[in-house]
């Protein structure tokens, strides 16, 4: 993957968010891919801005390299349910394959 065009072309906020949920993938032991849960505070304390997140998660799925499995909704509290990741190139916590959907990925 990472000689692809999937990951060459990615912008810098795209880089930052794709590092930090593999951060979160390894701090689980590598053992819960697919409901890996990041925050958009986890991304701006990892240096992205806020406003330039959508746009990142968007380009990092379009792409391939990255699938929303459990989309969050905005909240706070004891109410919070945040986006789960799953990265495309590695088994799932499921024990599934992975898809290495970043291989369908041609530029335009």
């Amino acid at each position: 993957m990472l000689e692809s065009d999937a990951w060459h072309r990615l912008s810098i906020a795209a880089h930052s968010i794709l590092m930090r949920i593999e951060i979160e993938h390894l701090a689980h032991g590598g053992q819960e891919n697919g409901r890996l849960t990041c925050t958009y505070d986890d991304f701006v304390k990892f240096g992205v801005r806020r406003r330039s997140i959508p746009s990142a998660l968007t380009e990092l799925q379009e792409r391939g390299i990255i699938r929303i499995t459990s989309a969050g909704r905005r909240s706070s509290g004891l109410m919070r349910h945040p986006n789960q990741y799953y990265l495309t190139w590695l088994p799932s916590a499921d024990g599934e394959m992975p898809t290495n959907d970043w291989k369908r990925y041609r530029r335009r």
